[in-house]
């Protein structure tokens, strides 16, 4: 599909803004991962998706391609909106506390898109190609689990807050293999496009303010 996308925008002469995920990596880096980084997924999915990348760089001249990593939101299947549904029925949630990266809020995505688009392509403020997004700081799911329910609480959406236990990777096996470190870095000039930093605390609070 993105490779049809980006044939078609390369045919009309129109920007193509497509949207990656930090998984292109193997968590296997110590620190946060740059855009210049090599990329190896370690799941279907993380493959699926380097394969979008390619397909734009390759086939579309005018192209964004977003990386986003946790992303969240009111809508949807997401971490913050299972981890309200378990802590009212459980005392205790038992979350993954040796995978680290930096959540998103689809809503700072989302404007950094409009950000995009409305800049004009012919004389674009965010330079083409491949683009680091996020803001907030890096959390484990564990500590993004404590920050949902703390501020649940805080919102009166939680009558009591469970405790959070953190268990390793070992310990809630999965289908697919996760990356330990999927921190993406980000610049500043991409921030910049939205005229409103990422930040994924700000945008938490913004979704169980909607939910409240």
């Amino acid at each position: 599909a993105p490779a049809m996308l980006a044939r078609a925008a390369q045919r009309f002469d129109v920007a193509l803004v497509h949207v990656s995920t930090d998984y292109v990596f193997d968590g296997g880096k110590a620190t946060g991962y740059v855009e210049a980084d090599a990329v190896a997924p370690l799941n279907v999915y993380g493959r699926s998706k380097l394969g979008g990348e390619l397909a734009v760089t390759n086939l579309c001249r005018q192209h964004w391609i977003l990386r986003a990593s946790w992303v969240f939101s009111e809508h949807g299947q997401n971490f913050p909106k299972t981890m309200l549904r378990l802590a009212r029925e459980r005392e205790e949630l038992r979350v993954v506390e040796d995978q680290r990266g930096r959540p998103t809020y689809a809503g700072d995505l989302a404007r950094c898109i409009v950000g995009l688009v409305g800049q004009g392509v012919r004389n674009p403020e965010l330079p083409w190609g491949l683009h680091h997004v996020g803001g907030g700081p890096v959390v484990t799911w564990k500590q993004f689990a404590d920050a949902t329910c703390e501020q649940a609480s805080s919102a009166g959406l939680l009558g009591r807050v469970p405790r959070v236990v953190g268990i390793s990777t070992e310990e809630y096996p999965t289908p697919a293999a996760r990356p330990r470190n999927s921190v993406l870095l980000t610049r500043e000039e991409t921030s910049a496009v939205t005229r409103d930093p990422f930040d994924w605390q700000r945008g938490l609070r913004s979704m169980l303010a909607e939910w409240a």
